[in-house]
């Protein structure tokens, strides 16, 4: 428990930093000139960082380990955001913002990495909502506080106050983290029983020996394009709804984001209670009442919050001329639907790898984190015809996702070799197969079907 707290708080601190440009933007552009093509690139600065080093970072992590990865990465975004208080113009908080998200970029990919080495199966859908949580708490502080701090004491502290907590966070996480259990020194001799037994196990029944997947691998396994897709949907929707809504409430309602401080809350707020009073329940009313497997209960709970978040989404337009609460509900209402990716297909990046999460989670958060560095670059030319038209493009990229994860998802790990496979099971791609001069003594494929 105490490694997902660890967890938890980088989550928190990572997307505080992260999430405070959205409201902080409108006081940014009071300060410094600002052109109205600006701010969503400044909104996007941190994306096109944090994309260049996901599979780096993830494959960094797997090789030297993730602590010391995520120790670096903390440290060195919060000074960075520290630097961002400082900027005095456009270009030089764009460049601060970009390298701070260059940094927070190996956090997700190694997050999961660490992760993996301390949870049992049964344990992932709780693990995952935990994390995710991390980042809804996060939203809840930076959106609707932001801006109400920076009318206290200005942008530029608020970056700074920011920046202090993560450097501060990078010391505790050097101090209590412990990669491998077996030299964690407050362990209880029975829980590094029970995950050494756990170790023992696995490696007995799901495989003798191990696949080491290259890029090229992963890239043409459609059960990873299941989830990389899901990850862009939920990307770009989200980043979009939260980076936007201090500009929507401002341009499209007339409220400042110091005065809407409960309609900037509400949604993170909504988000977490789901997170925290329904997913686990309901996951497992679904395996007890409705006998639904690993693979089924992903495939509901995104395709729920896929379906659910569009259409809440499409009702944001026609609810403008009822004010600033109705609007903020529907905000809400799309992100309790957003709750239920923790776990469908973010809880399924430990499904489909035993030992190459790094690379998997840094490539599928890589192509994620795109869509979310061109999601406001692409929301700026369709302001320009409407509102709406944004709204519109979020839900049709949900809903292709729904579509795209229902069809193709997959709960079977690609690099685990069963030991009775005889003969071995074809995979409907070829892309596993190893020749006996890369180091396999026969051909070696993983269960299509689950």
């Amino acid at each position: 428990m105490v490694q997902l707290m660890l967890l938890f708080c980088s989550r928190f601190v990572q997307t505080v930093m992260r999430m405070a440009m959205g409201p902080l933007i409108v006081y940014i552009c009071e300060d410094i000139t600002c052109s109205p093509s600006d701010s969503g690139t400044l909104l996007s600065a941190f994306s096109l960082g944090y994309f260049a080093t996901q599979l780096a970072g993830g494959i960094l992590g797997d090789k030297i380990g993730p602590k010391a990865v995520i120790a670096l990465a903390s440290a060195m975004a919060g000074f960075l955001t520290i630097q961002s208080g400082s900027a005095t113009d456009v270009s030089s908080l764009w460049y601060s913002q970009v390298l701070m998200g260059a940094f927070q970029g190996p956090l997700f990919p190694t997050s999961i990495s660490y992760l993996s080495r301390w949870l049992t199966p049964d344990n992932r859908v709780l693990a995952s909502t935990l994390l995710d949580s991390g980042i809804t708490a996060g939203s809840m502080l930076a959106l609707p506080f932001s801006g109400l701090l920076a009318s206290q004491i200005g942008w530029r502290w608020t970056f700074r106050a920011y920046g202090l907590a993560s450097v501060l966070f990078a010391c505790l996480w050097a101090t209590l983290a412990s990669t491998d259990p077996s030299f964690c020194r407050y362990i209880t001799s029975e829980e590094l029983k029970h995950l050494r037994r756990y170790v023992s196990s696995a490696k007995k029944e799901k495989a003798t020996s191990v696949l080491k997947l290259r890029v090229q691998d992963v890239l043409v396994c459609a059960r990873f394009w299941a989830i990389f897709i899901s990850h862009m949907a939920f990307n770009y929707g989200v980043y979009l709804s939260t980076g936007f809504a201090a500009i929507y409430f401002s341009s499209a309602l007339d409220t400042r984001p110091e005065d809407a401080t409960f309609a900037l809350f509400l949604p993170p707020l909504l988000n977490l209670l789901i997170k925290a009073l329904c997913t686990t329940p309901l996951e497992r009313h679904l395996r007890e009442a409705w006998h639904f497997d690993h693979l089924r209960s992903r495939r509901f709970f995104s395709g729920c919050g896929f379906i659910g978040s569009a259409v809440a989404i499409l009702l944001i337009w026609p609810s403008r001329g009822f004010g600033v609460l109705p609007t903020a509900t529907l905000f809400a209402l799309s992100n309790a639907f957003v709750a239920f990716h923790a776990a469908g297909f973010k809880a399924n990046y430990m499904d489909v790898t035993l030992h190459n999460a790094g690379i998997v989670t840094g490539l599928g958060n890589t192509l994620a984190s795109l869509a979310a560095f061109l999601g406001p670059l692409l929301a700026s030319r369709l302001l320009q015809l409407g509102w709406v038209y944004l709204f519109v493009s979020v839900a049709l990229f949900n809903l292709l996702a729904a579509v795209v994860y229902i069809g193709f998802s997959s709960v079977t790990p690609v690099d685990a070799v069963a030991e009775d496979s005889s003969p071995p099971i074809e995979l409907s791609t070829p892309i596993l197969r190893r020749r006996k001069d890369e180091g396999f003594t026969r051909s070696v494929s993983v269960d299509s079907a689950d």
